[in-house]
This record gives C-alpha cells, sequence and structure tokens, in this order.
C-alpha cells in the first residue's frame, strides 16, 4: 500500500491523468472492501482538487476535465459511505451530467451507479430507478458484468422496497446467477445478503437463511466487514421471529461492526430494526434510545427512510404511554412522506386506525392539522430538542 500511495501521488502530480483513470475504479474497489472510507473520500477528492489546479494553468482538453468528474464521482461515492449522503448526491448530480457527454463511457456509467445509490439512500426510488436503468444498459454496451450484475442487484433492491417482491426476485436471482460467474466471493456475497430478503416477503424462510449463512462464511473468509455486518442484522431480522433475544445479539454484533468501519447508513438500519426488536422484548427504553440514535445519525447524513421508520417506532411508544394525540402527529408524517418504505407504510397505518379509534374526530383532525405546519426536519429537530 505504501508504494501504491506512492505511485498514484507521483501520477497526479505530474499529471498523468490518463494512468490515474485507467486504475482509478481498481483503486475505488480495493478501498470499498477494506472499507478505508475516509481515505477513499480523502484521497479522490485530492485528485480532483490537483488535477483541477493544474487545469486552470492551462487550456484542457476533455481528458483532463472527465479526469477531474471521475474523480469527483468516486470521492462523492465515499462521501454517502461516510453518511454524507445529501452532500453526496450534489455533487453526484454534476459530475454524472457532464460524465454521460465525455469519451469515458466507463466513468459515465460509474457515476449513474452511484447517483441511483445516492438517490435509493434518501428515499428518491424514481430518480434511482431512472440512473440505475440508465447505468445498467451503459454496462452492457460495455460488456462490463460485474457492474451489470451490481446494478441489475440495486434495481432489484428498489423493487423490494416497491413491495414488488416477485420482480424483485427475478432481478436478485439473475444477479447472483451473474455473481457466481464472475467468481467475485465480495459481489456474490452481497446479492445472496439482498436475496435472502426476497425470499423472507415471498415466504422462504429456510432458503433465506441459507443465502445468509453463505454470505456470512463467505464475508468471514475474505475479511469483507460489510458483508459480514450485513449478513448479521439480516440474521437478525430471521431470528426476531422465533427468538428475539438471538435477534438482539444478531442486531448488537451487526451495529458493532458498522460502527468500526464507519458505515453510517447501515447503522441507522440496524439501530431501526434492533429498536422493533427491544419493543418485542417490552425494553421500551432501549427501543427509544435505538430510535433517537438513529433520528440523530438521519440529522446528519440524510437517511430519511430509516429516520421515519424510527418516527412510526417512536410512535408506538408514545402510543402506548396514552399520548395518542402526539403519536398520530407521527404517524401521519410518516404516511404523508414519500420515501417511506412498505414496512414503515404498513405499521404506520395500523397504528394510525388504532388511534383513531381513540381519539374524537377533533383530536383527530388537530393532530392532522398540525401535522401540515411541519416537515420532515422540523419534526425530527422538536423531538431531539426533547431529549437533548
Amino acid at each position: 500500500m505504501d508504494n501504491f500511495r506512492a505511485a498514484w501521488d507521483w501520477a497526479i502530480t505530474n499529471h498523468d491523468t490518463a494512468r490515474t483513470r485507467q486504475v482509478s475504479a481498481t483503486i475505488w474497489y480495493l478501498f470499498e472492501l477494506r472499507s478505508w472510507f475516509e481515505e477513499g473520500e480523502t484521497i479522490f477528492r485530492n485528485a480532483a482538487e490537483t488535477i483541477q489546479s493544474h487545469i486552470t494553468k492551462i487550456e484542457p482538453g476533455d481528458d483532463m476535465l472527465t479526469a477531474v468528474n471521475g474523480m469527483r464521482a468516486h470521492s462523492a461515492y465515499f462521501s454517502l459511505r461516510l453518511g454524507k449522503s445529501t452532500a453526496a448526491h450534489v455533487a453526484l448530480i454534476s459530475c454524472t451530467a457532464q460524465l454521460q457527454d465525455s469519451t469515458d463511457q466507463f466513468a459515465g456509467m460509474c457515476s449513474l451507479w452511484y447517483l441511483g445509490l445516492v438517490s435509493w439512500m434518501l428515499g428518491k426510488s424514481e430518480e434511482a430507478h431512472g440512473s440505475l436503468q440508465a447505468g445498467l444498459e451503459k454496462a452492457r454496451a460495455l460488456g462490463e458484468r460485474w457492474y451489470e450484475t451490481m446494478v441489475g442487484q440495486f434495481i432489484g433492491i428498489i423493487a423490494l422496497d416497491r413491495s414488488e417482491y416477485n420482480l424483485a426476485h427475478r432481478y436478485l436471482k439473475e444477479a447472483l446467477a451473474s455473481a457466481r460467474e464472475t467468481g467475485d466471493p465480495t459481489l456474490i456475497a452481497h446479492t445472496l445478503g439482498f436475496t435472502s430478503l426476497t425470499l423472507q416477503a415471498l415466504g422462504s424462510t429456510a432458503e433465506a437463511e441459507k443465502c445468509l449463512r453463505e454470505s456470512l462464511t463467505l464475508s468471514q473468509e475474505i475479511g469483507h466487514r460489510w458483508g459480514i455486518g450485513n449478513s448479521l442484522d439480516s440474521l437478525g431480522l430471521l431470528a426476531q421471529v422465533t427468538s428475539p433475544e438471538e435477534a438482539r445479539t444478531l442486531f448488537s454484533a451487526s451495529c458493532d461492526v458498522f460502527r468500526e468501519i464507519g458505515d453510517l447508513r447501515s447503522l441507522s438500519r440496524v439501530l431501526s430494526h434492533q429498536g422493533f426488536n427491544s419493543l418485542a422484548l417490552g425494553d421500551v427504553t432501549d427501543a427509544q434510545d435505538s430510535f433517537i440514535a438513529v433520528l440523530r445519525l438521519a440529522r446528519e447524513g440524510g437517511f430519511i427512510p430509516f429516520a421515519l421508520d424510527a418516527l412510526a417506532g417512536l410512535a408506538m411508544i408514545w402510543a402506548k404511554n396514552v399520548n395518542d394525540e402526539r403519536a398520530l402527529e407521527l404517524v401521519v408524517h410518516v404516511l404523508q412522506h414519500q420515501a417511506a418504505m412498505h414496512d414503515t407504510l404498513t405499521r404506520a397505518e395500523r397504528l394510525r386506525v388504532e388511534l383513531e379509534s381513540r381519539l374524537t374526530k377533533q383530536q383527530a383532525e388537530a393532530a392532522q392539522a398540525r401535522v401540515k405546519a411541519k416537515n420532515f426536519e422540523t419534526v425530527v429537530d422538536e423531538i431531539l430538542k426533547q431529549v437533548d
């Protein structure tokens, strides 16, 4: 790695943009595999800034401008891995638009995938689907099988979020077969983890667990910590149906992994799962702490779908404490937000019916009126101010 860093710095300093562009995707994958998110963000940002500073002194060609946008796109990817989703989204919109008109179609393909990924993370499912579909077409045109597999997988994940389970299963089944053909254990483990979610949704619990066990084993063999954390989380979701205590252990271990590697988005997801599991165990204090932690992370990183899930969880707690009007406010806010996931909407709708049966018509209408005066950020800030 010391030799690599020295060679990279030399190439950037000496404006060898052709060489740095040639190896940048491989370097990106190395940093992703090792969960070196901070260094990945820094090394590509510095590269973009160095090339940009040289551009101001010369008449830049397409190669130089493409190199800047390619480096910015890679840096933005690691920004989103560090929880800076909103900033990454802004950067990627600009980079992606410029790279589509460049001669480097490979860089254009990568940026479309990154933009689709961050849009999905921010709950912008239509935008995410459009970017990923365009990225998938580019990957096929370029014969980039690895990227075709990864992007197709995320199209399946979006279908899963929309409760289009059969469509999701078709995309993920194809992605898994393709991943096995590539022979990349990380890609296989990643695809197995998400395939298991569609199998759970379709009621194939035993097959889902088999996928997760294989994913966990592969991730452990190659030391892929993100894959380990993801498998532990999904195994926790399976376990909580029959053994909430075992699920608590699995969720806790998953949180430890994501804290260690600095993946705040994944940490948000698992904390939300942990919160609902704690509710099932009757541990209201731990549940509330988990949901509040999700809101804190969302305020910084923009993980809106998981924050909405946490709001639904807090509404359940407030309803238990007979704070029905306030609980209904949260529920209505969740139901009206376009980024809410299917499971979140199901919980919120069930609770809405229960709360409205306990409130007068006037109380329910008053709660709904108060919702109109608040946006997502206001709701989160009000809750956090109460606990700070």
